[in-house]
C-alpha cells in the first residue's frame, strides 16, 4: 500500500487523545474533533509550502532536528499535564515557520470554521505543530532521510495534504488565503502531469504518423504484387475442367 503521512497522522488522533485535549480545553468534543481535523492538514500544507523559499526551508529543517520525536506518541500528553505546557511551549512554532501573518489567518479561521474560541484555537495549534514536527522528525530517522529526503517525500504527499481537506473546508478556506499556497502546488502538479501526458502522447502520434509514410509504400507494393499473382495464376471461371473429364461425364448418357 502506498505510504500516507495522513494516515499516519490519524494514527496518533484517537478518541481518547480528543478526549483529553477537549477537557483541558473546555470546549465540546465535536467542535474540537472538528477544529483538530482542519488544523492538521492546514498546517502541514502551509509548512510544507513555506519550505518552496530558502528561508522557509532553513526554518523547517531546524525544527525538525530540535523537534522531540516523542511527542507523537500521544496528543494529549503532548498538552501537558495541565493542558497547558506544551501547547504554551509550542504556542511560537506556528508563527516561526509559517510567519505570524500566516500563522494567525490559520488560527482565525480555525476558530471560525470550528466554533472555538481563538484563544482556543492558539493553545491547539500550540499542540498540534510540534506533534506533526515530531512525526516527520521520526519518520526522516526511521528511514534514514536527509534533509531534501524529507522534503521529497513531503512532495510526493501534497495530492494526500489536499484530500484530507473535506468538501466543507475547501468550500469554507477558499478565499481566506490558507489554502491557496498548498493547493496551488497541488494544482500545478495535476497539470504538469497533464501537459506531460499530452506531451508523451503528441510525440508518440508524430512517431506514428512518420512511421506510416514510411510503411506506406512497402505496403502498397506488396499489395499490387499480390493482386497481380492472385490475377495471372488463378484459373479462369470460363475454362472447363479437362477434356478426357467431360467424357468421362456424358459417355454413359450417351450409350
Amino acid at each position: 500500500m502506498a505510504f500516507n503521512i495522513m494516515d499516519l497522522i490519524s494514527e496518533q488522533i484517537t478518541p481518547e487523545n480528543i478526549a483529553l485535549v477537549t477537557r483541558f480545553a473546555g470546549v465540546d468534543s465535536p467542535a474540537m474533533s472538528k477544529a483538530i481535523a482542519a488544523a492538521i492538514p492546514l498546517l502541514l500544507g502551509n509548512i510544507h509550502a513555506s519550505t518552496s523559499e530558502p528561508a522557509g526551508k532553513e526554518r523547517f529543517n531546524k525544527a525538525i532536528d530540535e523537534t522531540d520525536t516523542g511527542l507523537p506518541g500521544n496528543l494529549a500528553g503532548a498538552a501537558g499535564d495541565d493542558g497547558s505546557s506544551q501547547a504554551s511551549a509550542g504556542g511560537s512554532m506556528p508563527g516561526s515557520l509559517l510567519g505570524n501573518s500566516k500563522s494567525d489567518s490559520i488560527i482565525s479561521a480555525i476558530s471560525d470554521f470550528s466554533g472555538i474560541s481563538t484563544e482556543t484555537s492558539t493553545s491547539l495549534l500550540g499542540v498540534v505543530t510540534p506533534m506533526l514536527m515530531g512525526i516527520l522528525s521520526k519518520k526522516k530517522q526511521e528511514d534514514s532521510l536527509d534533509s531534501d529526503g524529507l522534503l521529497s517525500l513531503l512532495d510526493d504527499q501534497k495530492g494526500n495534504m489536499t484530500a484530507a481537506l473535506t468538501p466543507e473546508m475547501s468550500q469554507y478556506f477558499a478565499g481566506l488565503g490558507v489554502i491557496d499556497d498548498f493547493a496551488d502546488q497541488v494544482k500545478e502538479g495535476i497539470e504538469s502531469a497533464a501537459g506531460n501526458v499530452n506531451d508523451t502522447a503528441g510525440h508518440a502520434s508524430n512517431e506514428d504518423k512518420s512511421l506510416f509514410k514510411k510503411l506506406f509504400p512497402v505496403v502498397a507494393l506488396t499489395l499490387l504484387a499480390w493482386l497481380a499473382y492472385q490475377f495471372f495464376t488463378k484459373p479462369s471461371a470460363e475454362t472447363g475442367p479437362p477434356r478426357s473429364a467431360i467424357t468421362e461425364q456424358i459417355s454413359p448418357a450417351v450409350k
